[in-house]
């Protein structure tokens, strides 16, 4: 584990660029565990997104995100066993979604803030526990909040994305 006093989240860029839902009813959860799925899903922009450009990530379901085959060959490597790349098709274009595998238990309770349901509201990160490698997410957000390693998050800057913003959060 490396120690920072700063955290970061992927957020998707959803109101300036497209988003995707599957084509059909299937629906796909993100939480945190491989997903059985050995073919590409057919996608389709949300309707409310027609006319926007692409992005290099893009926003499929709350939990993941989407993409393109250019990003995709770039990250793959850094991201080593921290995620699962499920092919996705789009109007003949090959992308990707990325579902976040590692789970890590770093979150600095005493630290953090609480909601009356147990969800966290005020994230706080323990230093000492934060992965240095790939993606991440944190049971205590319902597996919801993608977190990037310091490695990662260097990675993804290499390439400036389109489509991507991140949210930073403290650690101790």
């Amino acid at each position: 584990m490396v120690l920072s006093d700063v955290v970061v989240s992927i957020e998707v860029d959803y109101e300036n660029f497209k988003s995707f839902v599957p084509e059909g009813s299937e629906v796909i959860r993100c939480k945190g565990k491989p997903l059985n799925i050995d073919t590409p899903i057919n996608i389709v922009v949300d309707e409310e997104d027609t006319g926007m450009p692409l992005a290099d990530i893009s926003m499929l379901n709350i939990g993941s995100f989407v993409i393109t085959q250019d990003l995709y060959e770039h990250l793959k490597e850094a991201a080593e066993d921290t995620c699962q790349f499920i092919p996705l098709q789009w109007s003949g274009i090959r992308m990707w979604l990325v579902n976040v595998l590692s789970v890590a238990d770093c979150l600095d309770k005493e630290n953090s803030e609480f909601n009356s349901f147990g969800g966290v509201s005020s994230v706080v990160f323990d230093s000492s526990k934060v992965p240095t490698v790939g993606f991440f997410k944190i049971a205590e957000d319902n597996h919801t909040g993608i977190f990037v390693s310091q490695n990662m998050l260097d990675v993804i800057n290499k390439y400036k994305p389109t489509g991507v913003e991140f949210e930073k959060f403290l650690a101790k």
